[in-house]
């Protein structure tokens, strides 16, 4: 046998070279199929979630969630309180827990609440409130979130919390919220001014409304409300008749929605 026996033909070659590209081609054209009907794909795989009844609220439950940061005021008051306000906030917030989670405002049929509680200066809580947004979004008025202030890591985190629940009185919360849970600053007289006049609010009036008792109230009440759900740290979210805290998934939200909706009315809050 020649040399020129042992070789693959040009014929051979171009034919090899063609199957190889067709090859290819049908692994990318599957692989890009497989990404764009993922999310369909997905939905109809729920997460399997593990539920835990819970002793408080009546017909609520709970489920494990991801990572937490937790602070020291987290563990205060998990009993009774002694201090005036904080016994006012933990008779009111125990004898209507679905007003202190979701406010007076009836949801529309088929709209599943979620209360979210969080920290100004946790990292979990930025993508958390990033994903809430989006899903926001994406629902279309299937969500209803009610944003508490729950300072629980540090003087910094007080002050912002503040700032943000004065810009309410203004119109500014989600302004507000938003951008300080991407900021990087010290929350200052000087930066906080500056942003409430970038966001078209009086930064005078805003001052004077962070030292009112009417704010350091709804701090009050968020933060028992947080102690009396059980949470440990931040962030930690009330979705429906369901309390998890720490780091969750965008899907696992989606699902857990939908569980909800599902569901229905959350006992005792239609």
């Amino acid at each position: 046998m020649t040399e020129s026996d042992q070789q693959p033909s040009a014929r051979q070659r171009t034919g090899s070279t063609r199957r190889q590209l067709l090859m290819f081609g049908g692994l990318a054209g599957a692989a890009a199929l497989t990404w764009y009907v993922w999310p369909s794909i997905r939905r109809l795989v729920p997460h399997d979630f593990a539920f835990e009844e819970m002793k408080w609220p009546p017909g609520f439950r709970q489920i494990a969630g991801g990572q937490v940061t937790a602070g020291a005021d987290a563990l205060v008051g998990i009993n009774r309180p002694t201090d005036a306000a904080a016994r006012q906030a933990h008779d009111l917030v125990e004898a209507n827990p679905c007003l202190s989670l979701f406010g007076p405002e009836p949801l529309p049929p088929g709209t599943v609440p979620i209360a979210s509680f969080s920290d100004y200066n946790c990292p979990y809580c930025r993508v958390l409130t990033r994903t809430l947004i989006d899903l926001n979004e994406i629902q279309q008025g299937g969500i209803r979130i009610t944003w508490h202030e729950w300072p629980i890591l540090g003087q910094s985190s007080r002050i912002m919390a503040r700032a943000a629940l004065a810009a309410r009185r203004q119109g500014g919360y989600r302004r507000f919220h938003h951008t300080l849970m991407r900021t990087r600053f010290l929350p200052d007289s000087v930066y906080l001014k500056d942003l409430a006049e970038r966001k078209g609010l009086n930064p005078e009036l805003l001052r004077a409304d962070m030292q009112s008792p009417e704010i350091a109230w709804e701090i009050t009440r968020s933060s028992t409300l947080a102690q009396l759900m059980g949470f440990r740290g931040v962030p930690a979210l009330v979705v429906g008749r369901t309390a998890l805290s720490g780091a969750v998934s965008q899907a696992q939200l989606e699902d857990l929605i939908e569980l909800e909706r599902e569901a229905g009315p959350v006992p005792g809050c239609a």
